[in-house]
């Protein structure tokens, strides 16, 4: 049986005060590469960021706080592997986050 390797589709999200699914794995493995926030703000934002397992939640970045005009490379999540249905959540108002990776079915 052969594998395919395909691009994730690079989700981009803007963050509010909630913590809200930003990402949800699709079939097979799915594996982060990179992944990021960016403050354009003029303040410092807390990013709090959790990944969810079936019914199991883990925090992985928990109140970072992210200087104003800034930019955090998340190497928390970077080569992290997500399989169907697992999800990761972020809040911190107004950061915006990119994350990019590849898929194996």
């Amino acid at each position: 049986m052969a594998s395919t390797v395909t691009l994730l589709q690079p989700f981009t999200s803007t963050l509010t005060d909630t913590s809200a699914v930003i990402y949800t794995a699709s079939t097979g493995s799915n594996t982060l590469t990179t992944s990021f926030v960016s403050n354009n703000t003029s303040a410092a934002i807390e990013l709090n960021v959790s990944i969810t397992r079936g019914s199991s939640t883990v925090s992985i970045i928990t109140s970072r706080s992210i200087p104003a005009n800034s930019t955090y490379c998340c190497t928390e999540l970077n080569g992290l592997v997500l399989f169907s249905g697992d999800s990761i959540s972020a809040s911190g108002v107004g950061l915006v986050m990119v994350g990019n990776g590849y898929n194996v079915t």
